[in-house]
């Protein structure tokens, strides 16, 4: 009897890459692609689910050898495959209205960083990944520097940094101070999740969607009857297919979060998602041996 299709769902920051954005371990990633090359010819297929951008997703998906849906900006659009198309998850109207906000929260953080600190204060519509990357490199000693990610339409991510000795450092009293001020001129009453992620980086993002939404109607409309599986390491990876699916937690997730797992990994980040794969495979082993 042949096995059930399936779809894997997996996480970006803090599953496939670390704290620092990178693979875990760089001979992982050979082992991460052929884990995933076994289970694709098995009818497997592995998507992107995560809060960044469609720009930022696709060199990643490319890097894993990925055959499936990238899932983008928390759940608000969705490249299906290899497909050069995207799929909106929202009406147009619903998506100009959160571009608008989205555009409103940015002006907001500009006029309250410029008033605030002056000319010592310097905005950049930018390359987060290289921005980030040149360190402090051509920027005023003392200065605080935010870098706003210039490639995604309906959210926002902002890393804001201190330069501190030619380097940049994450300025937390500042960003925690502006996520406050923010969300009294913007939260609930517009819709908008507006918080610090776990890398430092300022995140702000529709509640009208999320990646759990996202995942259930790519699932319902594009792969039905289908299993699903998902992979990450926080709460909101579980919620992604919650009802629906099973989910894996990588060995770095809090406890909390492992209790919610229907399996854990043993190991962290990139080395995780190999064990988790393992366990995605005899998972589907033993439901192939128990309908024989």
């Amino acid at each position: 009897m042949a096995l059930h299709k399936a779809v894997v769902f997996l996480d970006i920051d803090g599953t496939l890459l670390d704290s620092r954005r990178n693979s875990s371990n760089h001979k992982d990633l050979p082992k991460v692609r052929r884990a995933i090359a076994r289970l694709e010819r098995e009818g497997v297929v592995f998507g992107l689910n995560s809060n960044r951008s469609i720009r930022d997703l696709l060199p990643i998906y490319r890097m894993a050898g990925l055959n499936g849906p990238a899932i983008a900006e928390n759940g608000l659009f969705a490249k299906l495959g290899n497909r050069r198309t995207f799929v909106n998850l929202m009406s147009y109207h619903e998506l100009e209205v959160i571009k608008a906000t989205k555009k409103a929260i940015e002006k907001e953080m500009k006029a309250f960083l410029s008033g605030r600190y002056g000319d010592g204060f310097l905005w950049i519509d930018a390359d987060t990944v290289k921005a980030l990357g040149q360190r402090g490199r051509g920027f005023r000693e003392g200065s605080l520097v935010a870098l706003n990610n210039k490639f995604r339409k309906f959210t926002v991510s902002m890393h804001l940094k201190k330069v501190i000795g030619g380097e940049l450092r994450d300025a937390t009293r500042e960003s925690r101070l502006l996520v406050r001020h923010l969300n009294s001129r913007f939260g609930r009453k517009d819709g908008f999740t507006i918080l610090l992620s776990p890398f430092g980086n300022l995140i702000a993002f529709s509640a009208k969607v999320s990646k759990r939404s996202a995942t259930k109607q790519v699932m319902e409309k594009i792969y039905p009857g289908y299993d699903c599986y998902g992979i990450g390491d926080e709460v909101g990876d579980y919620r992604m297919v919650e009802g629906f699916g099973r989910f894996i937690a990588v060995g770095n997730a809090d406890a909390e979060v492992k209790k919610l797992a229907y399996f854990s990994a043993k190991r962290s980040y990139s080395a995780g998602v190999v064990d988790a794969l393992r366990l995605i495979a005899a998972d589907r082993s033993r439901h192939r041996q128990a309908e024989l």
